[in-house]
């Protein structure tokens, strides 16, 4: 699983890790509104939660992340305003 990788190479404790993963759905990304924002790349969309250990050995809570896959590449895009438009869904 990418994204299981993915934090196995970031996570201080990757064997403490709870994930989250929802089922990939369809979606896309747009091009910058300044290039008039129409969509521009079409795959998939996953949202992914982690929840491990630090280093004090506490567990930081559910983190939420949303990828990105295409063409078996998974890219990481943070949530912000452009993700809360009906077409994201």
């Amino acid at each position: 699983d990418l994204i299981k990788l993915h934090y196995e190479r970031i996570l201080k404790d990757p064997d403490s890790a709870k994930y989250r993963i929802s089922k990939p759905y369809k979606g896309y990304l747009r091009d910058a509104p300044i290039l008039g924002g129409k969509p521009s790349n079409f795959g998939y969309i996953i949202d992914a939660s982690v929840n491990a250990k630090n280093s004090y050995g506490g567990y930081t809570g559910f983190e939420r992340t949303t990828y990105f896959y295409k063409n078996g590449k998974l890219e990481v895009i943070y949530p912000n305003t452009w993700f809360s438009e009906p077409w994201y869904r």
